[in-house]
C-alpha cells in the first residue's frame, strides 16, 4: 500500500518537472515532498511499532524512510546553492541552518525508528514479517485435532502468515482457534485439494503433517509418494512429518528423501512390544490356556481381567487379544464357538495412576470396561476374587514386582474359590533373571514372569521376516476365489493396494500362527470338513475384530443399496461401515457379490485352500 502511494506521488512530481521548466522550484518541491514523506511515514510507523500484525507494512515504511533520507541529503546542498543565487528564501543563512536542523532532527527520528524495529522489542515480529513477506507458507495437517492444537494456537497468537489447511472428519471445531489463516476441510477432500495446490501454487506448499491413524484408515500414501516423485521434498524443501510408531511406515522407499521426518510417540511405542498375537502366544506357552479338563468350561463363563500399570494403548491391545481369541482357552469341544465376540461379556477393570479424559474413557467403554482409580493396593484386595487373571507391567511402575508379590500374598492368605493367575511383564533381561532367583518368587505357583525381549520380540522378528510374502499370497488367493467364475479381469497387485487394505492383509498374515495352533489341536481328532468350518468361523471373527478396532461398524440391512454402490470404493473406507460385521450365522442373509451365501462360501473356500497347503507341507 505504501509503496503504491509513494510511487504515485513520484510520478506526479516527474510530470510537474517536465511541464514547468523551473529547476529550482522543482527541487524545492521535491525536497519539501521528501521531508513530508519522512514525517508522515515516521508518524505512521510509530503505530506499527505497537501493532506487530502489520509486519509487511512496517518493512515498507522502513525502506521508504531510508530512501527519502538519502534523497534529502542529495537535494539540500543543491537547493541551498540555487536559493542563494536567486534569493528565493530571503536570508540564506537562516534558511540554511533551519533546513539542516530540520533534516538532522528528522534523521535522528528515522534512525530511531529503524533501530528500534531492528534491534528493539519487535525483533521477532520483524523477522517473521520478512519471512512472511518473502513467502506465504501452506501447511497440510491430517490427524487428531488434539495433536495440532498447540500449532494452531501459535499461529493465531503470533499472527504468522502461514496458511494451515487442517483435514478432519470431526464435526465440532473449537471456535477459539479459528483465524483467517486456518482452513478446515473434510478429510475426503485431501487428495483433490493437494493436487489443486500442487498444480497452481506449487511453491507455496511448505509442509505436510500426517498422523498414523488417519493414514491407516484413508490410505493416502500414494499421494505422498507422488509428492516425492515430483521432487517437492528435495527441490522445494517441503517438510514431510509423520507422527507414527508403525515400522511399515519407516521402511518405505521415500524414507531416505530429504526433509522427511518421523516422530514416534512414546505412548504408541508399546504397540511394537505388546501386539495381540504375541500376548496370545505367551499366554498359551504359560500353560494357562493349554487343553485340560479343568479349563474345558472356561469359555462358558464371563472372563474378568485386571491390568495394573499399563498405558491405554497397551490395554486396548490386550483387550483385542481376549475379545478375538478367548475361545482358544478351551479344549475345542463342540461348543467351541458358542461364545460370540460381540457379546462383550468380559468384565475388564483397569487400575491406573493417570486420569483419563472423557474421550478416552468412551473409547475404552467400547470394550465394556469399568474404569477405576488405583491409589492403594488395599483397594484391590476386596476385588481379587473377581478376576481370572491379573497383569502387572513392571516397566511402567518400578514397584510393580512388589505389587505383584503383594497380590499373590493376599491371594494365598485368602481362601478364594477362584485364585487369579498373576502375570508380570518385564522388558529387562537382567531384571527377570534377578527376580526368578528370588526365593519368594519360586514360592508361589500362580505368579509368572514374561520377558518381552526373549518371549515376544524374537518370535515376532522371526515371523515378520516372511509376513509380507504371506500377505501377498493371501491377496492372490482372495482374487482367485472371487474371480474364478468370471471372465479374466485384471485386479490390483499387492503393491497397488491402498494402505488400509495392505494393513488388513498383513494382519491376516500375522494371524498365521494362530491358525496353525488350531490345526494342531484338531488335526488328529476331527473331520476335515469340521476343521475347515472352524477355521472359516475363526477367520470371520478375526476380520470383524480387526475392522472394529479401526473404527468400523455394522451397516444396517436397510442401507444395503448404498452399500452395493460404494462397495470397493474409497467412499466405503471413509464411511467405515460394512454389512458383514455381524455374527457368522447371520451371514446367510448377506448377498454381497450377488452370489448365494458368498461371504460364508469365500471364508470356507479360503480356509480349505489354507488347510490343504499346510497339511500337504507337513506330509
Amino acid at each position: 500500500m505504501f509503496f503504491i502511494l509513494y510511487a504515485l506521488l513520484l510520478i506526479i512530481i516527474a510530470i510537474y518537472q517536465r511541464t514547468i521548466d523551473l529547476t529550482s522550484n522543482t527541487r524545492s518541491i521535491l525536497l519539501i515532498y521528501h521531508f513530508i514523506v519522512l514525517f508522515i511515514f515516521n508518524f505512521v510507523g510509530s503505530f506499527y511499532i505497537n501493532n506487530p500484525s502489520g509486519s509487511i507494512e512496517l518493512i515498507q515504511l522502513i525502506l521508504i524512510t531510508i530512501y527519502s533520507t538519502f534523497k534529502c541529503m542529495l537535494f539540500i546542498p543543491e537547493f541551498l546553492k540555487v536559493s542563494e543565487a536567486f534569493h528565493f528564501w530571503g536570508n540564506y543563512q537562516v534558511v540554511s541552518v533551519g533546513i539542516w536542523a530540520i533534516f538532522i532532527i528528522n534523521f535522528f527520528i528515522t534512525a530511531q525508528f529503524i533501530i528500534f524495529n531492528l534491534l528493539g522489542f519487535q525483533m521477532n515480529q520483524f523477522i517473521s514479517g520478512i519471512k512472511s513477506y518473502i513467502k506465504n507458507k501452506v501447511v497440510f495437517v491430517i490427524g487428531d485435532l488434539d495433536n495440532v492444537l498447540d500449532l494452531l494456537e501459535d499461529i493465531k497468537k503470533n499472527n504468522h502468515k502461514t496458511t494451515l489447511v487442517y483435514f478432519t472428519n470431526r464435526d465440532i471445531i473449537e471456535k477459539k482457534i479459528l483465524t483467517r489463516n486456518i482452513h478446515f476441510k473434510p478429510l475426503s477432500d485431501f487428495e483433490k485439494w493437494f493436487k489443486k495446490i500442487n498444480r497452481k501454487k506449487r511453491k507455496q506448499i511448505d509442509g505436510l503433517l500426517l498422523h498414523e491413524d488417519e493414514v491407516d484408515n484413508i490410505g493416502f500414501l500414494g499421494v505422498i509418494e507422488n509428492c516425492c516423485q515430483l521432487e517437492l521434498l528435495s527441490a522445494k524443501k517441503i517438510r514431510l512429518t509423520f507422527l507414527c510408531s508403525s515400522s511399515h511406515l519407516r521402511h518405505q522407499d521415500w524414507k531416505t528423501k530429504l526433509n522427511v521426518y518421523f516422530i514416534s510417540k512414546p505412548q504408541l511405542a508399546i504397540s511394537s512390544y505388546l501386539n495381540s498375537n504375541s500376548i496370545l502366544n505367551n499366554l498359551v506357552s504359560l500353560g494357562r490356556f493349554e487343553s485340560n479338563k479343568e479349563d474345558s468350561a472356561f469359555i462358558n463363563k464371563d472372563i474378568s481381567l485386571c491390568f495394573i500399570g499399563f498405558n491405554e494403548i497397551s490395554q486396548e491391545l490386550l483387550l483385542q487379544t481376549f475379545e478375538t481369541t478367548r475361545f482358544l482357552k478351551s479344549d475345542y469341544s463342540e461348543n467351541l464357538f458358542n461364545a460370540d465376540v460381540f457379546d462383550k461379556k468380559a468384565n475388564y477393570s483397569f487400575f491406573s495412576m493417570q486420569n483419563r479424559s472423557v474421550e478416552r474413557a468412551a473409547r475404552i467403554t467400547y470394550y465394556n470396561c469399568m474404569l477405576e482409580d488405583y491409589d492403594y493396593i488395599e483397594q484391590v484386595e476386596s476385588k481379587l476374587s473377581e478376576y481370572d487373571q491379573i497383569f502387572v507391567n513392571l516397566d511402567v511402575d518400578e514397584d510393580s514386582f512388589r505389587t505383584a508379590l503383594l497380590l499373590v500374598r493376599i491371594i494365598e492368605a485368602n481362601e478364594y474359590d477362584n485364585k487369579p493367575y498373576v502375570c508380570t511383564f518385564i522388558k529387562d533381561s537382567d531384571k527377570i533373571e534377578l527376580f526368578t532367583r528370588k526365593e519368594i518368587y519360586t514360592k508361589y505357583s500362580n505368579l509368572s514372569l514374561i520377558n518381552l525381549n526373549k518371549q515376544i520380540l524374537i518370535y515376532d522378528n522371526f515371523i515378520n521376516r516372511n509376513i509380507e510374502n504371506i500377505a501377498r499370497r493371501y491377496h492372490v488367493s482372495y482374487n482367485e476365489i472371487k474371480h474364478k467364475d468370471s471372465v479374466e479381469v485384471p485386479y490390483e497387485s499387492f503393491d497397488e493396494l491402498t494402505h488400509f487394505i495392505k494393513l488388513s492383509n498383513l494382519a491376516l498374515a500375522k494371524d498365521e500362527k494362530n491358525k496353525l495352533f488350531i490345526l494342531s489341536k484338531f488335526e488328529n481328532s476331527t473331520e476335515k470338513e469340521e476343521i475347515i468350518n472352524y477355521l472359516a468361523i475363526y477367520e470371520h471373527y478375526r476380520w470383524c475384530a480387526f475392522l472394529s478396532t479401526h473404527g468400523w461398524s455394522t451397516l444396517p440391512q436397510s442401507d444395503r443399496t448404498s452399500f452395493e454402490i460404494i462397495e470397493g470404493s474409497t467412499k466405503r473406507v471413509l464411511q467405515k461401515k460394512h454389512l458383514c460385521l455381524i455374527e457368522w450365522d447371520k451371514l446367510n442373509e448377506i448377498n454381497m457379490f450377488t452370489l448365494k451365501n458368498e461371504f460364508q462360501s469365500y471364508n470356507i473356500e479360503q480356509s480349505e485352500n489354507w488347510y490343504k497347503k499346510n497339511t500337504l507341507e507337513k506330509l
